[in-house]
């Protein structure tokens, strides 16, 4: 009964602990930071990790956007992500795609291209 009591916190511990990508979530999950920028814009993304949903956060000289209806899908064996949706606006590509390197993220649409890394805040 005792050795029940000492393990028993050793499991509720380890169950509120980790990342999305441990619990069933995959390597995108979270937020990530923009890397230089597109012209005068600089993106960050903030990947579910569950679903196929991501939310853009695009700085300019207009202020803070997110783009509407932002999607993605991650192959973890290929590491190859490609996000649908118009990131940069009308008049530019609505489908990116890259590979994961480890933290970073390089997203090609078109014949523009910028790049995220993973950690800092959305806001």
């Amino acid at each position: 009964m005792r050795l029940r009591l000492l393990v028993l916190p050793l499991f509720l511990f380890a169950a509120c602990g980790g990342d999305h990508a441990s619990t069933g979530g995959d390597a995108l999950a979270g937020h990530w930071s923009p890397v230089g920028k597109v012209g005068e814009l600089e993106v960050g993304l903030e990947f579910d990790g569950k679903g196929d949903k991501v939310v853009g956060h695009v700085d300019g000289p207009d202020g803070h956007v997110h783009p509407p209806g932002l999607t993605y899908s991650f192959d973890a064996a290929t590491k190859k992500v490609t996000l649908k949706g118009k990131v940069l606006g009308d008049g530019k590509a609505d489908t990116w795609t890259g590979t994961l390197g480890g933290d970073t993220l390089e997203l090609v649409g078109g014949t523009d291209k910028f790049t995220v890394k993973k950690g800092g805040k959305a806001h």
